[in-house]
């Protein structure tokens, strides 16, 4: 069935047109029964025929009942007034060119697939992949466009607290530097912290917690106490903190990443991640921590003159190629 066969459905008397014909109808009618009235007291016998006269009232009956129709389509006595026929016509176009578009597809994969029948072929192997990877991006557009408006959402809510949060609390200008040129100590850049290692009171760290979206996230937050009995952290959220008041989890040790104390001030190797190596960041202006892949390192971006402690990402199934992250907020990302 080709598309030439699908017309958009349009009145066929224009809305416009209705008060014309009333008048036209109207006007008929109107002199077709002064005629019969005239016919039927005054003349002649001779004119005076049933013929005649049962002629000029179906004639005087039509016009007037076509005159009154469209009368009260033109003042909008029915219920399919100008309006509703608009919204209906509109429709009707607007299901065509879907249609339309539709069939010219359908009729492009015929043309470039004559042998789509035969599924044992290599052609129609080769067409089934293609079909399968156009689907796969669409999700893989779909997942990203969602990232988007959580990474929107979460940016909006959040940008200038956190900014003046940081600030007081001094965990990017004033983070201590690590000065030595070997042996760094634990939690110094991407060196993890020892096993026994409990995190203090009003410490940071990236926590593990349930999430409705993706079933899990990775968050920032505050250290509030640590049970040994149950080797347990009691963490507020860092992001409802700042803006709906203290938020809790009670999550278990393995659950909670310290992240790190100091920074090298001299880049060495150990401390840093290098270039293609997998890891977690926070996205700018939010709390929430991303898979993303290292472009280049402290230590190769102050070669160039940057910023001293800021890592070049790029955070996985974003649209963003590269994004500058200070290096306090990228851990290790230890999922294979």
């Amino acid at each position: 069935m080709s598309t030439t066969e699908f017309v958009p459905f349009s009145a066929f008397v224009p809305p416009s047109l209705h008060p014309v014909f009333a008048l036209i109808f109207m006007t008929l009618g109107i002199m077709t029964s002064i005629l019969l009235v005239s016919i039927s007291f005054v003349g002649s016998k001779a004119t005076r025929t049933l013929k005649l006269q049962m002629s000029l009232a179906v004639f005087a009956s039509a016009f007037c009942g076509f005159g009154s129709l469209f009368l009260f389509l033109w003042s909008k006595v029915f219920p399919m007034n100008q309006e509703l026929s608009e919204s209906l016509d509109k429709s009707c176009k607007d299901l065509y060119k879907e249609e339309t578009k539709y069939f010219d597809y359908i009729k492009k994969i015929k043309e470039t697939a004559p042998n789509l029948k035969n599924y044992k072929t290599n052609k129609s192997k080769k067409i089934d992949q293609a079909f399968e990877s156009i689907l796969s991006y669409h999700e893989e557009a779909r997942e990203v466009i969602q990232r988007k408006i959580r990474y929107a959402n979460e940016g909006l809510k959040t940008t200038n607290l956190l900014i003046k949060k940081y600030v007081q609390q001094e965990l990017i200008s004033k983070l201590p530097a690590w000065e030595g040129s070997s042996n760094p100590p634990p939690l110094c850049g991407k060196i993890p912290a020892n096993n026994n290692y409990i995190a203090s009171n009003g410490d940071l760290v990236a926590a593990s917690i349930p999430d409705e979206n993706t079933g899990s996230a990775i968050i920032l937050c505050h250290v509030k106490t640590y049970s040994k009995t149950t080797q347990e952290y009691k963490l507020v959220d860092f992001f409802e903190d700042l803006n709906k008041g203290p938020s809790y989890y009670t999550l278990p040790k393995e659950d909670v990443i310290p992240i790190p104390r100091t920074l090298s001030s001299k880049h060495l190797s150990q401390t840093e991640f290098s270039k293609n190596e997998k890891v977690l960041a926070v996205y700018p202006e939010t709390t929430t921590f991303y898979p993303a892949i290292v472009l280049e390192s402290p230590g190769s971006r102050t070669k160039k003159g940057f910023d001293t402690f800021y890592y070049s990402l790029r955070f996985v199934n974003d649209f963003v190629e590269q994004i500058e992250v200070y290096a306090r907020f990228v851990i290790p990302n230890n999922e294979k």
